[in-house]
C-alpha cells in the first residue's frame, strides 16, 4: 500500500463508527485501512477504573496502546495518516506529540480545542461529566439511543440501510461498561497535553466538522484549535452535527481522498476540500 489510514473512534463508540466512511473511500492508489477499538470499547478489554489511581483510559494511555499496535503492524520507519472522531481526536493528538515519526498526517473529525473546559463536558446537569458521575448511571439502550441519536442531524432513522447502521451504532455503544464509560470521560478531562499541540509536526492536518455540532461547536473549538496547529485546514460540512462520519459519510470520504491527494502533492494544497462549506 502507498499509505495507511488509521481510524480512531469517539466516545462511547467502536471501530464500526467509520464503517460507512471506509466503504465510500475511493483512492487512486493502494491504501491500507486499519480500524481500532480503543481500550474500554467494542471488543477491546475493559479494565476497572478507580478514580485517583493510574488509569488506562487517559488519552495519553490510549495513544500508547495504539502506538504499540502500529509498531507491530506497519513497516519500520513508516508513518500513518490518522483519522479520528471526537474523543479519538485527543488520542490522535497525543499520539502525534509523543510519536512524531509515526504520524504523517491527521484528520480530526468533531475535535475539541479543550475537553476539560468544554460546556458539553461541564454542564451541571446534562454535561457528559455529570452523566458519568451520576450514582444511578446505567448503560441502558434507552440512554445510548437518546445520546447517540441526539448528535445526529439526519433523523430519518427508518430509512433502509441507515436504520440498520444506527441500530448497530447503539448496539456497539452498549458494549461499554460503567468503568470504561466513566474512565473515558475522566480520561478526556485529563487533557493538559493539548497545550502542546503546537509541537505536532504532521505534514498536514485537516479538521472536519459539522456546521451543526452542538458537542464541540466550530466557533468555540475548531477555529481555536486550527490556530494552534501548523499546516492545518478546515472543512465545515453543512447539515451535519457532531458526527459528520455518520451524517455525511460520502463527503467525509471525499475529504479524506482530497487530503491524501494534497499530501501526495506536497502537503499544502490550499483549495478547500469537496465538502467545504461556510
Amino acid at each position: 500500500a502507498d499509505c495507511t489510514l488509521v481510524f480512531l473512534h469517539g466516545w462511547p463508540d467502536s471501530m464500526f463508527s467509520f464503517s460507512r466512511v471506509r466503504s465510500a473511500i475511493r483512492c487512486s492508489s493502494p491504501t491500507r485501512l486499519l480500524s481500532f477499538d480503543l481500550v474500554g470499547f467494542g471488543e477491546s478489554e475493559k479494565p476497572k477504573f478507580e478514580e485517583g489511581k493510574p488509569s488506562p483510559y487517559t488519552l495519553e494511555a490510549q495513544a500508547e496502546v495504539i502506538a504499540a499496535c502500529l509498531q507491530q503492524l506497519v513497516k519500520q520507519d513508516s508513518s500513518v495518516d490518522v483519522v479520528a472522531h471526537s474523543m479519538g481526536t485527543g488520542v490522535s493528538l497525543s499520539l502525534a506529540i509523543a510519536h512524531p515519526s509515526l504520524v504523517r498526517s491527521l484528520v480530526l473529525i468533531g475535535p475539541a480545542n479543550s475537553f476539560s473546559t468544554a460546556d458539553s463536558m461541564l454542564a451541571p446537569v446534562e454535561g457528559i461529566k455529570a452523566i458519568a458521575d451520576d450514582p444511578s448511571l446505567e448503560i441502558s439502550e434507552e440512554f445510548m439511543r437518546e445520546f447517540q441519536c441526539g448528535t445526529l442531524v439526519d433523523k430519518d432513522f427508518e430509512r433502509p440501510g441507515y436504520h440498520e447502521f444506527v441500530e448497530t451504532i447503539i448496539a456497539e455503544s452498549m458494549k461499554a461498561t460503567k468503568d470504561s464509560f466513566r474512565g473515558a470521560v475522566y480520561g478526556m478531562m485529563e487533557d493538559a497535553f493539548l497545550s502542546r499541540v503546537a509541537e505536532v509536526q504532521c505534514k498536514r492536518t485537516m479538521l472536519i466538522v459539522g456546521a451543526e455540532d452542538q458537542i464541540f461547536p466550530p466557533d468555540e473549538h475548531t477555529h481555536a484549535l486550527a490556530a494552534r496547529l501548523r499546516n492545518c485546514f478546515i472543512s465545515i460540512i453543512s447539515e451535519a452535527g457532531h458526527s459528520p462520519n455518520w451524517d455525511k459519510p460520502e463527503l467525509v470520504a471525499q475529504s479524506l481522498v482530497h487530503h491524501l491527494s494534497a499530501l501526495k502533492a506536497g502537503g499544502s494544497l490550499h483549495q478547500p476540500s469537496p465538502a467545504h462549506a461556510l
